[in-house]
C-alpha cells in the first residue's frame, strides 16, 4: 500500500507542475523589429539641406490602411551572395523611407548580428543619405567583422533598396555606426 501512495503523490505532483508551467509567459524567439529609440540618439541639429527621418517601428506600421500605403521595391541577397533579388512591400506613404530600411534591416537580423536600432538622414541637395546603425551589445559580430557576403547582404540590400526608388531622390547611400563612418 505504501508503494501505491507514493505513485499517487508523485502522479498529483507531477499533475500540478505541468498546470503551473502552462501558466508561464511563452519565451517570444523572435528578432526583435530595429528601432531606433530615444535613448540611443545624438542630439544633432540638421543642416537646412539636411533632413533627418526618425525610425519607426515596422510592427506598428505593418497594417496601415490601403489609401495611406504605396508599394516600393527592397531588396535581399539571394542564397549564393551573388546578386540582390527585388520584392515588393507595401509601406505607409509617410515614412516609406524609414520603414523600408526597418523591413531589410528585418531581413538581415540574424543571431550572430543584432541590429538594435539606426538613423536615416538625407540631404536633399546631393541625395546622399546616411544610414546611421547601432548594434546591440549582446550582439556575437560587429559590423567590421561581416564576412563578405554578409556585407553584400546587409550593405548592398540597404543601398540597392534606397537608391532604386526614384521618388526617393537618393542617389548614394553611406553608413555610420553611431556616427563613425564605415569603410568597406
Amino acid at each position: 500500500m505504501l508503494c501505491f501512495r507514493q505513485y499517487i503523490a508523485l502522479v498529483v505532483t507531477s499533475a500540478i507542475v505541468v498546470s503551473l508551467s502552462s501558466c508561464a509567459t511563452p519565451v517570444n524567439h523572435q528578432s526583435p523589429t530595429p528601432t531606433a529609440s530615444a535613448g540611443n540618439r545624438e542630439a544633432s541639429t540638421p543642416s537646412p539641406s539636411t533632413q533627418t527621418l526618425n525610425t519607426v517601428d515596422t510592427q506598428a506600421t505593418s497594417t496601415p490602411s490601403k489609401k495611406n500605403t504605396a508599394t516600393v521595391t527592397i531588396y535581399h541577397a539571394d542564397n549564393r551572395c551573388e546578386t540582390l533579388v527585388p520584392e515588393k512591400v507595401t509601406l505607409p506613404i509617410a515614412n516609406q523611407v524609414e520603414a523600408a530600411v526597418g523591413k531589410v534591416l528585418a531581413q538581415e537580423d540574424t543571431a550572430d548580428l543584432r541590429v538594435a536600432g539606426y538613423r536615416i538622414s538625407i540631404n536633399s541637395t546631393t541625395g546622399v543619405a546616411i544610414v546611421d546603425l547601432r548594434i546591440s551589445p549582446d550582439s556575437k559580430l560587429k559590423l567590421t567583422s561581416l564576412s563578405n557576403c554578409q556585407q553584400f547582404a546587409l550593405f548592398g540590400s540597404l543601398q540597392k533598396s534606397l537608391t532604386s526608388n526614384p521618388a526617393w531622390k537618393i542617389k548614394d547611400v553611406r553608413f555610420t555606426q553611431q556616427g563613425k563612418e564605415l569603410f568597406f
